[in-house]
């Protein structure tokens, strides 16, 4: 993403790399009174967000529920579509692909249960993240926030339903391909043994093996997951003219 040219209140908030409560109340009330309404505006929250690593409280909670209703706002009917989807991917992880804070992370789950609708592409993105933690000197928000374990650990089973709520039939999972996809990988990279006996049950009901023995291979073979980050189109007009 490239980083605007900040006006005040923002240029003096980022230059101190902090933000208090009185900061926020600020941004609220002078800066986007009327929300975060254009990429210009999502930019710059996002820019402030990164230059101040020392955030009060308050921030966490304005900057998800901003950014939130502005994606979900720029829908049909509350719904988040895939040239949305493309660009939020893209700022929040650029070519790394890996989300750098964990706000950012919530910001992406908000999304996901807040929406009418949202692209597997979006909900494969939120899961991949937890893959991404499983690497070897894995970097990035969910690797750093995740309790140290080589199994799957509640932590990170709860993470995986906040994205797949609304895959759960009759009490079921049933992911589409893409995420399918990625829950194969990680069950192929996470210790069966040394995880919440919740992961081995989602793993066993995907598989049919109580051995964790997940088909990755026949899962990839039905997948659709050949491009699942690559967003039909490329950068929307909005897009292109905040870039």
């Amino acid at each position: 993403m490239k980083t605007p040219n900040l006006s005040e209140p923002a240029c003096s908030i980022a230059g101190r790399r902090r933000i208090t409560s009185d900061d926020v109340l600020r941004l609220r009330t002078q800066m986007f009174p009327k929300g975060i309404a254009t990429i210009a505006d999502a930019h710059t929250l996002l820019a402030i967000h990164r230059a101040c690593p020392d955030q009060a409280r308050a921030w966490e909670t304005y900057f998800v529920e901003s950014l939130a209703a502005f994606v979900i706002d720029r829908g049909h009917d509350g719904s988040v579509d895939e040239a949305t989807c493309g660009w939020l991917i893209r700022v929040l992880a650029g070519d790394e692909e890996v989300i750098a804070t964990w706000p950012e992370i919530e910001l992406v789950l908000h999304i996901i249960e807040m929406a009418s609708a949202t692209p597997d592409s979006l909900r494969a993105f939120a899961l991949d993240q937890l893959r991404l933690a499983f690497r070897p000197g894995a970097s990035g928000a969910y690797a750093l926030q995740r309790p140290a374990s080589r199994g799957m650990t509640g932590f990170d089973l709860a993470y995986v339903w906040r994205i797949l709520k609304s895959a759960v039939d009759q009490g079921r999972l049933d992911p589409s391909p893409a995420e399918a996809m990625i829950l194969a990988e990680i069950a192929a990279l996470a210790a069966f043994d040394d995880s919440h006996s919740g992961w081995q049950q989602v793993v066993a009901d995907l598989c049919g093996s109580p051995d964790g023995d997940m088909p990755v291979t026949a899962v990839a073979a039905a997948s659709r997951r050949s491009g699942w980050l690559v967003i039909e189109g490329g950068r929307d007009k909005d897009d292109q003219q905040a870039a």
